[in-house]
């Protein structure tokens, strides 16, 4: 069986969890995370999940945010990861 959907939290799971991350440089994927989801099957959805509170303590904004999610979507389209 195949599972529509796959939910997984960004930091500690996808990419090293470095306190309020959010400058894409920054960015280390954590070790065959890569290779894995491209294991996953191509009809189940890949969802990640995460929970800023750098936003609302004003260390970064929502704007930062959306370069840094938009940054990591592009390598893993880059690595034939949608």
């Amino acid at each position: 069986m195949i599972p529509e959907a796959i939910l997984l939290d960004r930091d500690g799971t996808l990419i090293v969890d470095k306190e309020f991350v959010h400058k894409i440089e920054d960015i280390q994927f954590l070790p065959r995370v890569i290779k894995a989801l491209q294991n996953i099957d191509k009809k189940t959805k890949i969802i990640i999940i995460t929970n800023q509170a750098g936003i609302g303590r004003g260390i970064f904004k929502e704007q930062d945010y959306v370069k840094f999610r938009n940054h990591i979507w592009r390598v893993l389209e880059g690595e034939g990861v949608s």
